[in-house]
């Protein structure tokens, strides 16, 4: 579990736990998430952006999950962001030779009903943080032109939410924003069951999918 610190991240490792899966959960600083260890889970250091560190925290696992992301909270400026990081860990995930890859991806990155994308779109996402949903999705493309990977972006409405109540159902979705959808909130505990679920019994291999609350 690559991100295992983030919120997504950790209901990841809590599903994991429920379902008796053993877990790595893969943080850049241990230190700082003691609070993850635990029975069936074990605590280890790897940078997303290292391939050797990445390739050493995740050796033996069948399978990885990646919630990675930069910022704990949205920058006030993107001046001197790196346009390329999600594509640099994409490459370094590439490079550890797990057999598969369940990403936790954006709503913007998710095509509009005009054809575009979300992230382009003013009235559906902020301007001010596309240069973040643009990193996701350039990852994605590059997730695309890597053979020989076995991956799957799932991207979660808006509306995920630590707060709602889960129902321990999803449903798996072309990625087109519905907006009959996409106001209705998510559990993270239900995008965990999707992303684990897509993991123990893959449905969609090297796919975007868009993952809504059912």
């Amino acid at each position: 579990m690559l991100g295992a610190g983030g919120r997504a991240g950790r209901a990841v490792v809590a599903e994991a736990v429920r379902r008796g899966q053993p877990v790595v959960a893969i943080v850049r600083e241990p230190a700082r998430h003691d609070d993850l260890r635990g029975p069936g889970v074990t605590l280890a250091a790897g940078d997303a952006l290292d391939p050797e560190s990445l390739a050493s925290a995740a050796a033996g696992a069948r399978g990885l999950v990646c919630a990675v992301t930069p910022f704990t909270a949205p920058p006030a400026s993107f001046d001197g962001f790196d346009a390329g990081y999600y594509g640099r860990v994409f490459a370094a995930i590439a490079a550890t030779g797990v057999a598969r890859t369940v990403v936790v991806g954006l709503f913007a990155t998710l095509r509009a009903p005009d054809g575009g994308l979300v992230l382009d779109d003013p009235a559906l996402f902020p301007a001010a943080l596309r240069p973040f949903a643009r990193a996701h999705a350039d990852g994605i493309e590059r997730l695309r032109a890597t053979g020989g990977t076995d991956w799957l972006v799932l991207s979660p409405p808006p509306g995920l939410s630590p707060d709602a109540e889960p129902t321990g159902r999803y449903l798996l979705a072309e990625p087109v924003a519905d907006a009959r959808r996409w106001a209705q909130p998510l559990a993270h505990a239900d995008l965990a069951t999707a992303v684990l679920d897509e993991l123990d019994h893959p449905t969609a291999r090297c796919a975007h999918l868009a993952v809504y609350a059912a």
